[in-house]
């Protein structure tokens, strides 16, 4: 809010106030070391998508949760559409246990 002020911009704030919400979170995390990307689609439970020439990553998508998970070669790990940190936690914690990384 103070930002938009800062623009100078004309602001109602009991608007804003009343008319935001939290809607998904998106976390972001590190395995902690290199993943095998052919090895990962193979050990994980859900529908996942590998296509190395179209995007350098797996696109998990977890059965316990509408969530997406993005996969790099390098550990690192994006979860997104989930409106609770819990549930992104716990779906990040699955990831990590099942590539025993």
């Amino acid at each position: 809010m103070k930002s938009l002020k800062e623009l100078n911009l004309d602001i109602v704030e009991s608007y804003i106030n009343d008319s935001t919400s939290t809607e998904f979170i998106v976390l972001q995390g590190d395995l902690g070391g290199h993943i095998k990307l052919n090895d990962a689609i193979e050990v994980l439970e859900g529908q996942t998508e590998y296509e190395p020439e179209q995007f350098p990553a797996v696109i998990y998508r977890p059965r316990s949760s509408d969530c997406t998970a993005t996969i790099f070669s390098t550990g690192k790990v994006s979860i997104t559409g989930v409106r609770h940190q819990s549930t992104a936690e716990k779906i990040y914690d699955q990831i990590k246990s099942s590539l025993a990384v």
